[in-house]
Order: structure tokens, then sequence, then C-alpha cells
């Protein structure tokens, strides 16, 4: 026959066992909740940040990029293939350049919609 009072004693020790279990959780619960704020403020930053880039890249060949592909017309893809084509071209003489240990020239920066270089020709 058990002893009397023994049943209290497994009850505290489970009362305290789930005591701790749910301060373990709850603590839990608060770190994955301040990680949840920290990864919506960086994602509300960086919406804020694509949205100053498309604000500043209007008029520029750059706003391209912000729309969809369906959106533009020939004019504009053209426009933004010759971008690219000049950007690649950039690229393969500044990598070139840094190969051979010569400084490299400073970068161009990007092209309001119409205007070309002298040396591009229109297509």
């Amino acid at each position: 026959m058990p002893k009397k009072g023994s049943g209290s004693g497994v009850r505290e020790i489970n009362d305290e066992a789930n005591k701790a279990r749910i301060a373990l959780l709850q603590s839990e619960v608060g770190r994955l909740e301040r990680k949840a704020a920290m990864v919506e403020e960086r994602a509300r930053h960086n919406t804020q940040q694509l949205k100053d880039l498309e604000e500043q890249s209007k008029g520029t060949v750059a706003s391209y990029l912000f729309r969809k592909e369906g959106d533009l017309i020939l004019e504009e893809l053209l426009e933004l293939y010759q971008e690219l084509k000049r950007v690649q071209k950039e690229i393969a003489d500044r990598l070139s350049l840094e190969s051979k240990g010569s400084s490299m020239p400073p970068l161009q920066l990007p092209l309001s919609p119409g205007k070309r270089h002298a040396k591009e020709e229109k297509p």
C-alpha cells in the first residue's frame, strides 16, 4: 500500500517540471517574436530601399528594370539591351585592365532614355 502523501511529492515534481518547461517555452516564444520583428523590419527597410531606387531611377534606362518585361515597348527593350551590352563590355574591359595590373577608369553613370554613348550606334 502506498504511503500517505507520496503522491503529492510526485505531483510537486511534475508541477515543477511543467513550470520549467512552460518558462522555457515562453522564453523561446519571446525569442522567436523578437526574431520575427527583426525580419519584418528588414523587409520594410528593403522595400523602402527598393522604392527609393525606383524613384531615383525614373527617367533612366535603369527604370526599365523595375517594370515587367511585357510592359516594355520595343524601343525600351532595345535601349535596355544596348545598356546591358555596354555594361557587359565595360565589365570585360575592367577585368582585362585589372588582370594587366592597370588602374581602372571611373564607372560611367547610367544614361537617361534616348541618350547614348558616342561610340554606340542606334539599332
